[in-house]
């Protein structure tokens, strides 16, 4: 088979301390690592041939203890003569001068996607009402200094969003929370559907397009190699062609990386020599050196042979259904145990140890430590208020998920201690009703020997943490329009005692009236003992009705201190009537009961002295009759 040869060459950009340096042509080993977040894309950089001096100065840009600097190194890849394509760019975490390479030492850099932007620390960030699920993602991109590329997959809008920490943090909690994956790749970021591709065309690999030796089928997928192909990025697809059985197909990679390697220094012959890569076939390919001028190959020299490969981890993809593939789909509800089941790992959360761990202790947190759930009220016990606060049973309102997003319905949680307003015996009691929501607050122990009344140390039920079976109630959220209310008004300093059903509405305004009113029913005022009014003055708009003796020591007087006056009315009273001031009525005075008497004289059968037949008048009305 005929081969052909090019020259591959490797262009480092850094940019930092307020200047760039770009180095081209010089000796260069890069590999590059793309797992998929939460670990960060990463790659280590040697370049050779740099003289101490520029040695020196590039390793001011190793950060200080504590403290990042924003220095960016960028990684192009390609051809000699043709525009290469930008292969890598982050933040640069270390970098020194390797003397441990001699005779051929080299300045070393390793960097990180997003380090810098992960460690800004801006203010929270509130959106009151909707927006757009791309708008606000893309707010946080330019924050974090990243091109942000808009995925059509990804619609919708969001309401009252809070979000806190670094741009780079709040874009991976806003993308987990709305169930995207957030692709942070080189300079650019986007939001992409799970298990879905991020480029729609594939790239095809076979015997005449880069593949290196044969694909490996894996736990999840397959392994490849193959020759670097810019074409070739994170979250994309490819299309195989082998003869290894089950390996063809489309599958979207799911992990990346590429070692690439430039003019490396023959370390036999203290020469350099260039990189070139040969065509390959589906059993096995590699780079073969050249000569420095790149016109013939030179495989005798004793030059340390380069890379210029691509090494793939990827899931089988549907194109027709535009996302991974599964062998069955579960269903709901079937009750065949034989259905595959689906957990919440992503895509690349075993590519890295770190992926692992965040994967596993996200996992342990989410399935061993409850805080807080809403509920529904199923039932509650109804004490009154003769006795203490009670217990009730309760429902989750918000439903569970499988791996297939499927709904998993929640079941009641019994015997939960709900709040009642109390200090000592003085209480607040408003029981709550079946519908009620609540908020479940799970216990950090389990606390059933905690019983209502005493405040006893007690030994935990059982070894359970965190558990919503040790749950407390706070009820009162999200509850219906009142028909019975008591309203603290602090805008106005009002205090306001209603009750929609009967329509009577006790109010104490800031000002110091009390209002009492009903417009329905009456109000009844019972005591054993006296009910005493220490008023200056008690206005009555209606009817005065007194069922028993009407005794007043004082004087009865109108207004501005006059005679009392009854007018446009009569008094009708059916006890007794006994006045020692005076009375003045415009209106009547009816009787059904006890004789009136004024002044020691009584008007139903009083007797006149000095009585003559005649046109005359009587004389007074006699003491005592």
């Amino acid at each position: 088979m005929s081969q052909s040869f090019n020259i591959k060459a490797i262009k480092i950009v850094i940019t930092g301390e307020g200047k760039q340096e770009t180095f081209e042509e010089f000796a260069c080993a890069v590999t590059v690592t793309k797992p998929g977040l939460p670990e960060k894309n990463s790659a280590n950089i040697d370049i050779y041939g740099l003289s101490l001096n520029t040695m020196t100065q590039l390793a001011k840009l190793n950060p200080t203890p504590l403290v990042s600097k924003h220095n960016v190194i960028r990684v192009y890849a390609g051809d000699k003569g043709s525009p290469p394509a930008l292969v890598y760019q982050g933040d640069i975490t270390h970098a020194w001068a390797d003397f441990s390479k001699a005779p051929n030492p080299c300045m070393h850099f390793d960097a990180n996607t997003g380090n810098y932007a992960q460690q800004i620390a801006p203010s929270p960030t509130t959106e009151k009402g909707p927006i757009e699920v791309n708008q606000l993602c893309a707010r946080f991109a330019r924050e974090a200094g990243f091109n942000y590329e808009e995925n059509k997959k990804v619609t919708g809008s969001v309401k009252n969003v809070h979000l806190s920490g670094s741009p780079f943090a709040k874009m991976q909690s806003f993308a987990k929370q709305q169930g995207y994956d957030l692709i942070v790749d080189d300079e650019s970021a986007t939001l992409c559907p799970p298990e879905e591709a991020r480029f729609g065309d594939a790239v095809p690999l076979d015997t005449n397009s880069g593949l290196i030796e044969y694909p490996k089928l894996t736990e999840n997928g397959i392994q490849c190699k193959c020759l670097f192909n810019p074409n070739v990025r994170f979250r994309g697809l490819i299309k195989v062609n082998s003869i290894v059985p089950g390996a063809n197909g489309t599958w979207l990679i799911t992990k990346l990386e590429h070692h690439l390697t430039s003019y490396i220094p023959d370390a036999s012959a203290g020469t350099t020599s260039t990189t070139t890569a040969s065509s390959s076939t589906n059993t096995s390919s590699s780079s073969t050196s050249a000569s420095s001028s790149g016109s013939t190959a030179n495989s005798s020299s004793g030059a340390v042979t380069g890379r210029w490969e691509s090494v793939i981890d990827a899931v089988l993809y549907s194109e027709e259904k535009g996302h991974t593939v599964y062998p069955i789909k579960s269903k709901q509800g079937t009750g065949d145990q034989s259905q595959v089941v689906k957990g919440t790992q992503r895509l690349t959360s075993a590519n890295t140890l770190t992926n692992a761990i965040s994967f596993l202790v996200e996992q342990m947190i989410r399935n061993t430590v409850n805080t807080a759930e809403v509920v529904s009220i199923d039932e509650a016990d109804q004490n009154s208020t003769g006795g203490p606060a009670g217990y009730a049973d309760a429902t989750p309102l918000v439903c569970q998920l499988n791996g297939f997003n499927n709904t998993l319905p929640q079941v009641s949680i019994a015997h939960m201690p709900f709040l009642r307003p109390q200090a000592g015996k003085a209480a607040i009691v408003m029981d709550p009703q079946p519908g009620d929501k609540a908020i479940l607050v799970a216990m950090k122990r389990d606390s059933t020997g905690v019983v209502s009344g005493k405040g006893n140390q007690v030994q935990p039920g059982s070894f359970r943490t965190y558990d919503l079976a040790d749950g407390y109630l706070i009820n009162g959220f999200l509850g219906e329009a009142p028909e019975i209310w008591l309203e603290l008004n602090p805008a106005t300093g009002n205090i306001s005692l209603s009750t929609k059903a009967a329509n009577i509405d006790i109010s104490c305004r800031e000002s110091g009236d009390i209002d009492i009113s009903t417009k329905a029913g009456n109000i009844a005022i019972a005591a054993t003992g006296q009910v005493t009014i220490d008023v200056p003055d008690v206005i009555c708009t209606g009817n005065l009705w007194v069922k028993g003796d009407l005794v007043y020591d004082g004087e009865a007087t109108g207004p501005g201190g006059g005679p009392a006056r009854f007018r446009n009315g009569i008094i009708n009273y059916a006890g007794g009537f006994d006045n020692t001031g005076g009375i003045t009525n415009s209106g009547g005075m009816q009787n059904t009961g006890s004789p009136v008497t004024s002044n020691g004289k009584t008007l139903d059968y009083h007797t006149h002295s000095g009585v003559m037949p005649g046109g005359g008048n009587t004389s007074q009305p006699n003491e005592g009759t």
